[in-house]
């Protein structure tokens, strides 16, 4: 219903970003899964709707602060949640891989649950798109290097 009401008026809403962007913030913030649930589903709808990069990459960055809160592992796992739907679901976020990646600097501080999404998010960028077998290395390169540390130590 809200993926249908937002697409149905996404030129019209297209000056409301912001509100529906702060709706979605309080969402993942709240306490009851439902609502949880909600801001997620809101957060993904207005990445699809809203096709404007500058609109994306606020977008993104609001997901991000979600999974770099170290208040609440549940926000955490939603702004993950959030990526993965992303990652499966919009070749558009390799686009801004730039701004994903940032969560490499978090791994280390992810409860075990959230480091399976976060890797979940990474594979999921790295295997989309992938026509004739051949590799991102804009997201492959990365990951290589933070594996073979996390292995290694």
């Amino acid at each position: 219903m809200v993926r249908r009401a937002l697409a149905k008026n996404g030129s019209i809403l297209i000056e409301q970003f912001p509100a529906v962007l702060a709706i979605a913030d309080k969402a993942v913030r709240a306490t009851e899964p439902v609502v949880v649930d909600f801001g997620v589903h809101l957060y993904c709808c207005a990445f699809n709707v809203f096709p404007d990069i500058f609109n994306r990459q606020n977008l993104i960055s609001n997901v991000l602060s979600h999974v770099g809160s170290a208040t609440s592992d549940s926000e955490c796992g939603a702004g993950l949640n959030i990526l993965v739907k992303l990652a499966e679901d919009a070749e558009q976020l390799k686009e801004l891989w730039q701004f994903v990646e940032t969560v490499l600097d978090n791994l280390a501080s992810l409860s075990k649950v959230n480091l399976r999404k976060a890797w979940k998010m990474f594979t999921a960028l790295i295997w989309k798109g992938n026509h004739g077998g051949a590799l991102d290395d804009k997201v492959y390169g990365p990951l290589c290097m933070v594996l073979r540390k996390q292995l290694t130590n």
